[in-house]
């Protein structure tokens, strides 16, 4: 599938972000005119309640109805902010929805993302893929590729004798051991705990344990506190979109 650009829905990127920021700032008034409007309707409610006014009003009865007025504005305003923000949130968006059928530059956005989005699920749905089929020597070189593109300088050890390190980076003067698990099930705690006598023994400053199939909760509790990240396929996939978007944004 070939990725969704701006050229192909006839816009560029500067309308693109200049059609979102209104969108966004269409929502901001919607949000503000929600909060507003439970303020002034707190506060109508309390100048209902206490009417009739006394004949005699001192300037203590004045100064206490101002007060009681300022207290149920805010306590409308909360109510507002509370229950009417989900409302103002689905009017924007019902609002928005009716203005991109009238703008040409919207329905070329909202096409556009709607392709954009499409692909994403698509090219998610395959990263997994391939990085699942990946043999365990094969993973180390394409997780050693990747921080690569991160700055990393990276050294794959020898498939013998490599100490429970399968790869060694560097970066701004720090040294991180890996171990990559390309296995099907999650990586229970004994992997990480040989892991962290690697680090010590090694006096490198981090270490790093990459999983295609993820961590036990044991796994989990054993890194607090310790130099340690787990990297799971979500990361890697996580890490690969945002060298993506910087690749974009660069251009």
């Amino acid at each position: 599938m070939e990725r969704p650009e701006f050229e192909h829905f006839g816009i560029d990127k500067e309308q693109f972000d200049r059609s979102k920021s209104r969108d966004d700032k269409v929502r901001k008034i919607f949000c503000r005119v929600f909060i507003l409007g439970g303020i002034i309707i707190g506060i109508l409610i309390y100048i209902i309640r206490v009417l009739p006014f006394n004949q005699s009003v001192t300037v203590r009865d004045i100064l206490g109805f101002i007060i009681m007025m300022g207290l149920w504005g805010l306590l409308g305003g909360l109510l507002g902010f509370i229950f009417g923000l989900p409302v103002a949130h689905i009017s924007s968006e019902i609002y928005l929805s009716f203005f991109s059928t009238l703008s040409p530059l919207r329905r070329k956005v909202k096409n556009f993302e709607a392709a954009r989005k499409k692909y994403d699920a698509w090219w998610i749905r395959t990263q997994k893929e391939l990085w699942t089929t990946l043999s365990g020597k094969r993973f180390e070189q394409e997780f050693a590729y990747l921080y690569s593109k991160l700055g990393y300088k990276f050294e794959l050890t020898p498939t013998t004798a490599d100490k429970g390190i399968d790869i060694i980076f560097k970066k701004n003067g720090k040294t991180i051991v890996v171990q990559c698990k390309a296995h099907k099930k999650p990586v229970s705690p004994h992997v990480v705990r040989d892991l962290y006598g690697t680090l010590v023994d090694s006096q490198a400053d981090e270490a790093i344990l990459a999983s295609i199939s993820g961590f036990t909760s044991g796994v989990r509790e054993f890194v607090i506190g310790k130099p340690i990240s787990l990297i799971s396929l979500e990361d890697i996939i996580h890490i690969q979109k945002k060298i993506t978007l910087d690749k974009d944004n660069n251009r």
